[in-house]
This record gives C-alpha cells, sequence and structure tokens, in this order.
C-alpha cells in the first residue's frame, strides 16, 4: 500500500498561514488526493518541489512540472534471445529514442516563450504606465525581482509604494542610459 501523507499537516510543513494556500498548490499542480484529505508520497514530493521552487523566488507559472511519460514495457521474450551485444544496443537505441521525444518535448514549450514576446510587453507596460505585481514581472523577466530597482536589458523596473494585492507593485521605464546612448549613434550615423 502506497504511504499516504495528512493534508492537514502540509500548512505546517511549508510554514503557510491558512488552508486555503495548500489547496490552492494541490489545486494549481492539478493533484487528485488518492483519499479525501491525504495525498500520495509523490505528490507529497511535487508540492516539496513548489514549496522549494517558490521560496528560491519562483513564480507558480515558472515551476516546471515534468509530464507524466508512459514507458512501455520491453519485449523480454524477443531479446532474451538476442545475443547480450545486441540486447544492450537495442536498450540503449529505445532509450535515447525515449529521451529525444522528451528533450523536443521541453525545447517546444521553451520555444513557445519568446523573449521578443517578453520584451514587446515590458514596453508596452512601460508605455502604457502601467504598475504590474511582482508575479507578473517575474513572469516577464523570469526572476522575482528584490530591492527598489532591477535593471533588466534596457528596462528599469522601479519598486512602487503601492500593493496590488498582497504583491509589491513595480513601474517599467525605459533606461535613461540605452535611451542616451541610442540617441549618440544615430547622431554618428553617416547617410550615404
Amino acid at each position: 500500500m502506497e504511504n499516504l501523507h495528512k493534508i492537514s499537516k502540509l500548512q505546517q510543513r511549508y510554514s503557510l498561514g491558512s488552508k486555503q494556500s495548500i489547496y490552492n498548490r494541490i489545486n494549481g499542480l492539478g493533484i487528485v488526493p488518492p483519499q479525501k484529505g491525504y495525498v500520495s508520497s509523490e505528490q507529497l514530493d511535487l508540492l516539496d518541489r513548489l514549496d522549494k521552487h517558490l521560496r528560491s523566488g519562483g513564480t507558480f507559472d515558472d515551476f516546471p512540472i515534468q509530464p507524466e511519460v508512459e514507458v512501455e514495457p520491453m519485449e523480454i521474450q524477443a531479446m532474451e534471445s538476442a545475443p547480450q551485444q545486441e540486447r544492450v544496443e537495442d536498450l540503449y537505441l529505445r532509450t535515447f529514442d525515449w529521451m529525444g521525444g522528451i528533450i523536443e518535448q521541453m525545447i517546444a514549450q521553451r520555444q513557445s516563450d519568446s523573449v521578443l514576446e517578453r520584451f514587446e510587453q515590458l514596453q508596452k507596460a512601460a508605455q502604457m504606465g502601467w504598475m504590474l505585481p511582482t508575479s507578473a514581472i517575474a513572469s516577464l523577466i523570469g526572476i522575482k525581482p528584490r530591492g527598489q530597482r532591477v535593471e533588466y536589458g534596457n528596462f528599469s523596473i522601479l519598486r512602487c509604494d503601492k500593493r496590488i494585492g498582497r504583491e509589491a507593485a513595480w513601474m517599467i521605464k525605459l533606461s535613461v542610459n540605452t535611451v542616451v546612448s541610442n540617441q549618440k549613434d544615430t547622431d554618428n550615423q553617416i547617410d550615404y
């Protein structure tokens, strides 16, 4: 029988202020408890990884949930009749094929998060003068902003005195140094 862990103990385990925080994590990860009020060891491991990720400055949106992969059982009878070397080579080939599929899925996911799209979103927020919460900034730049000012590319991200929900509010501005250096470059351009 599988080890089960009480959900009620997780609030203390992760030092969270409310039970709702635990259920938000469980629901956000798509965890279906095997029994009311309990999670399995695998589910607990996933929750532990999420907690560590969040405490290191990550966000829920950038948490890497590994897809479940079904591995087809190998045809042992056919392999037993083959010489040892052929069985090992066949095992290696199947393993590399399987790993190649996983890597292709991971690359496809990363390519969908285009750097230029994130820069365009930062530029639009700067032009519109929007205040964004910490989690939105973290999803755009890939790290949780700390301190009063963060430089990212040609953007200055400034902490405001206001809050959005429970999070600090941030304003995005185009960096003055970048604008000045771009102006100098155009002044020195020679038209032919």
